[in-house]
């Protein structure tokens, strides 16, 4: 008999129990699975006592598959465009997919800079030297600023 899972029993597992439940379920690719990985989303992956983020975590890579995607690096252009930090084009994207995995708590905003930063320079962007605050509908509170 399958395991019939709830948030609470996810939020009962460990930090590292509920990350290793959610690539099981999304490596399988059946609707059940499916299902499984979208409660986990909801439920939240990381611990909110923990105070950071490993660059080898799940969060990381999601995060770095959004600012890398085709919408997130159009994203990011457009912010800059519009002068802005890149980081407020792609920072909703990344917000609206972690939900409560993305903040301050966990670093991954920090993490999401610094994927940027690597983002703009390849793609022939330089630091202007300096930050500027990001819009209100924004998880960071602020970013580089970059010329072309």
């Amino acid at each position: 008999m399958a395991i019939q899972w709830t948030e609470e029993r996810i939020r009962e597992l460990s930090s590292n129990d509920r990350r290793n439940l959610y690539e099981n379920a999304k490596s399988h690719g059946s609707p059940e699975s499916d299902a499984l990985v979208e409660l986990i989303k909801r439920v939240g992956l990381s611990d909110q006592k923990h105070s950071g983020i490993d660059m080898d975590d799940p969060l990381v890579f999601r995060i770095h598959e959004i600012i890398n995607s085709p919408e997130g690096r159009k994203a990011a252009v457009k912010a800059v465009k519009d002068g802005l930090p890149a980081l407020a084009g792609v920072d909703p994207l990344v917000s609206a997919d972690l939900m409560q995995d993305y903040g301050k708590h966990n670093m991954t905003t920090h993490t999401a800079g610094a994927l940027v930063a690597i983002l703009m320079r390849e793609m022939g962007y330089r630091e202007a030297g300096r930050s500027s605050a990001l819009p209100d509908n924004c998880v960071a509170r602020s970013g580089q600023i970059w010329d072309q």
